[in-house]
């Protein structure tokens, strides 16, 4: 058995986020010593790389809950928990998609300062600036898609 300072040393975690990740119900079975000390198996220290991946992963703290409780559970639970992971992919690619999308439109306001150096009629905004500006730098987005509420 280990104590908490011994697996977060060994995985490079605080203490508090092993504690956390108790207290949020993310590691099942945690034993406590005689002095109400939380004590570690291999088996804990198992969950605790599963739960550390998943927040890696950006996964709300309710659906790892809910994958770890249907983990416990075991073989026959393994469509609701690749459900939880597909539904969390999907999540991921909409965020990869947003973060594309904030990307290029850095990259079409960083080319319009490329133009304001090149153009010496351009330097007073925004009087000679063509009014789609900056409605251009926005297009070909739909900018609605840009809040994910299903994290909540």
């Amino acid at each position: 058995m280990l104590s908490i300072k011994e697996v977060a040393k060994t995985m490079n975690l605080s203490t508090s986020t092993i504690r956390y990740y108790d207290s949020m119900k993310l590691l099942p079975d945690v034993q406590r010593d005689a002095n109400n000390h939380r004590i570690f198996s291999q088996e804990d220290v198992l969950w605790i790389r599963m739960v550390t991946t998943l927040r890696e992963m950006k996964m709300p703290i309710h659906c790892i809950r809910k994958y770890v409780q249907l983990s416990k559970l075991g073989k026959s639970t393994i469509p609701q928990r690749m459900a939880i992971m597909s539904a969390h992919q999907e999540r991921l690619l909409r965020e990869l998609n947003q973060a594309q999308m904030r990307y290029t439109m850095a990259n079409r306001w960083v080319n319009h300062y490329v133009q304001v150096q090149l153009n010496s009629q351009l330097d007073a905004f925004p009087r000679n600036v063509n009014q789609d500006f900056p409605q251009a730098i926005k297009k070909g987005f739909d900018l609605s898609l840009t809040t994910d509420s299903s994290y909540k």
